[in-house]
């Protein structure tokens, strides 16, 4: 699967919710795993990106959205739902609900689509400091961009 960073930068955006622990992780392995290029590696945030990326390539606009704005002759409409949900030692999403409603309907149901629990995300390559994990996402749709393509 090829999607650029580029791609899903703007699409989904992965907010720290885990009151400190996953930037613990973070901070440790930093301090821990040697520096490669000028950056420190993360093992934390080298997971976080891993879970933007298959959160990014579930990411969907709603249809139904864009067809009304097209049909009404428009730009279709914008909008940014924050989505919270844990995932497991195993890193199985165990719970998703909308935090932050985007005010529309369809918009929060695409964005909670995202998150279904059962899905299997990559491993935690670290200890949970609370399991389950809790996390954040903010999905922002925005009409007139297009969907980030995935080739397989």
């Amino acid at each position: 699967m090829d999607v650029s960073r580029r791609q899903l930068a703007g699409a989904v955006t992965f907010l720290l919710a885990t009151q400190g622990g996953l930037a613990r992780a973070e901070e440790a392995a930093k301090t821990t795993v040697p520096q490669t290029i000028g950056r420190a590696v993360s093992p934390a945030g080298d997971w976080r990106e891993a879970v933007v990326r298959e959160l990014g390539r579930r990411k969907r606009y709603p249809e139904t959205l864009r067809r009304a704005a097209r049909k009404a002759k428009q730009e279709p409409p914008s909008g940014m739902t924050l989505i919270g949900f844990a995932v497991d030692a195993n890193g199985r999403i165990v719970e998703a609900s909308v935090k932050t409603s985007s005010g529309n309907a369809e918009f929060d149901k695409a964005a909670l689509a995202m998150v279904p629990v059962g899905l299997q995300l990559p491993k935690p390559p670290f200890t949970l400091p609370t399991d389950p994990l809790p996390l954040s996402v903010q999905v922002r749709f925005v009409g007139n961009e297009e969907e980030p393509r995935t080739s397989d």
